[in-house]
């Protein structure tokens, strides 16, 4: 019994004094803070699913490879939630739960007579489900293929691109939580005092000039005492000679 006793004690004493290993937690939501934030299908291929909106919110399931394994919209009627996977560097963490909307729920409607969905954002690709005029389909997000603009959307229960030009623009307003961006501190350059005119004469100067200028009045004052006309000194100064 005192063996038993002691080994665990000793157990104790090692639990107490083993090295706490840190680690950093994976966040529960992040942010789209920038523009062309990529929505990718998997962690292992340069897949585009599509462009992510700026401002919103997304929800993490995991880390894997350097990105995160999000889930986008809040599985609304008619915008059910999709994952993919976004680099880590491209998002922003967010320690606390956003307010809603996470996501934009935003429609857009058919121009054309129709519109072809099509299961990648392509001409070549195969069709899912054709949408006739004036239906709607819900948007999640655009991309850029073979110099066209697609939307990525969901209709009639299938995920799909269709051509930005057969139907409506999305209206989508930022997130009611505004964005708060790092301003850089600027340190305002030391500048000189400005030089004047102010600055004191020393007192031996200004002595110094003083007495010359009295010296050169009072020259000029004698002469033009000697020379002025009927100066009877200067007469008798020049008889003499």
């Amino acid at each position: 019994m005192r063996t038993v006793t002691a080994c665990l004690c000793f157990v104790l004493i090692l639990a107490c004094f083993a090295p706490v290993v840190a680690t950093a937690s994976t966040p529960q939501w992040v942010r789209v803070v920038k523009d062309d934030v990529l929505l990718y299908t998997t962690a292992y291929s340069s897949k585009v699913t599509m462009e992510l909106q700026k401002s919103y919110y997304l929800q993490v399931l995991q880390e894997e490879n350097g990105m995160y394994l999000v889930s986008v919209m809040h599985n609304q009627v008619g915008f059910p939630t999709i994952t993919g996977y976004v680099f880590q560097n491209d998002v922003e963490r967010c320690d606390q739960t956003p307010v809603l909307p996470y996501y934009p729920t935003a429609s857009i409607t058919v121009l054309a007579n129709s519109a072809v969905i099509k299961l990648s954002p392509m001409d070549s690709a195969q069709t899912l489900v054709v949408a006739t005029n004036t239906q709607q389909l819900s948007f999640y997000g655009q991309t850029e293929s073979y110099g066209k603009t697609w939307f990525y959307v969901y209709y009639a229960g299938m995920f799909g691109y269709v051509e930005s030009s057969l139907v409506t623009q999305p209206v989508i307003a930022l997130h009611p939580t505004p964005i708060v961006e790092d301003v850089p501190v600027v340190t305002p350059p030391v500048e000189d005092p400005p030089v004047t005119d102010d600055t004191p004469t020393p007192s031996g100067a200004t002595s110094e000039i003083a007495l010359i200028v009295f010296v050169a009045l009072m020259a000029v004052g004698i002469v033009v005492a000697l020379f002025l006309p009927g100066n009877t000194k200067r007469d008798a100064f020049s008889a003499d000679i």
